[in-house]
C-alpha cells in the first residue's frame, strides 16, 4: 500500500476534518449557515489512534524509507480558514524502528459548512499545498529522492469533508468509486479512520 493512500485512509481524517472549497470552484459564498461552523473543535494536535498507528513502507519521497504519521496540527488562520500541518516520521527500516527524520507538509483550506446525516459542524474544502520542511528531528537524517510537494498526504487539491465527533477527528477525501454529492464531495466518513487528541 502506498504511503499517500495509507495516510489518507488512516489519517488526514484529520487534516481534512477541516477542508473547504469545491473542485476548481471557489468556496461557496458566506451564508447564514457559515456562522454555524466552529473551527474551535478542529484546532490542536491530533494523533493516530493506536489501532491505526501503522508503519508504511515505500515512503513517497524516497522508497528506501518507511514512514508513520506522527501528528496533524490544525490551526485557525482566518474566520473560515485552517492551516493543516501534517507530520510524518521517516525510518530506514520497514518496522519503523530506526528513525531517520521528519517531513512536515503544510496546507491551507478555506471552509464552508456541508450537511451530512447524523452530524453537525461538518466542513468541506480543498486543501492547497503551501510548503514542506524535512529535518533529522533527532534521527540520522533524511535523503529525499523527490522534493515534497503535497503527495505525502494525498490532500493537495482534493475535495474533502471533515468533522469532529465523539472526540475523534475524521475526514474523507473524494476518491474514484466513492459515493459523492452533487458537488463531488464524499457523502460519508469511514467510521474506523480517525485521529484523537
Amino acid at each position: 500500500m502506498k504511503l499517500s493512500h495509507a495516510l489518507l485512509t488512516t489519517a488526514l481524517s484529520l487534516s481534512l476534518a477541516a477542508c473547504g472549497g469545491g473542485g476548481g470552484d471557489a468556496p461557496a459564498p458566506a451564508s447564514a449557515d457559515q456562522a454555524k461552523v466552529s473551527l474551535a473543535e478542529f484546532e490542536g494536535v491530533w494523533k493516530r489512534d493506536a489501532a491505526h498507528d501503522v508503519c508504511v513502507p515505500d515512503f513517497v519521497y524516497n522508497q528506501d524509507y518507511a514512514a508513520r504519521v506522527r501528528d496533524v496540527t490544525l490551526t485557525k488562520t482566518g474566520s473560515n480558514e485552517l492551516e493543516i500541518a501534517y507530520a510524518v516520521q521517516v525510518y530506514s527500516d520497514d518496522a519503523c524502528t530506526v528513525k531517520q527524520g521528519l517531513v512536515r507538509e503544510r496546507f491551507t483550506v478555506s471552509l464552508v459548512p456541508v450537511t451530512r446525516a447524523g452530524r453537525d459542524n461538518v466542513v468541506k474544502g480543498i486543501p492547497r499545498f503551501v510548503g514542506a520542511v524535512a529535518s533529522a528531528d533527532g534521527g540520522a537524517g533524511i535523503t529525499l529522492t523527490a522534493l515534497p510537494d503535497g503527495r505525502m498526504t494525498g490532500l493537495t487539491n482534493v475535495k474533502t469533508i471533515g468533522d469532529v465527533q465523539g472526540g475523534r477527528l475524521q475526514f474523507s477525501v473524494a476518491e474514484p468509486g466513492q459515493p459523492v454529492d452533487a458537488d463531488g464531495y464524499p457523502n460519508d466518513f469511514n467510521a474506523n479512520d480517525y485521529f484523537v487528541r
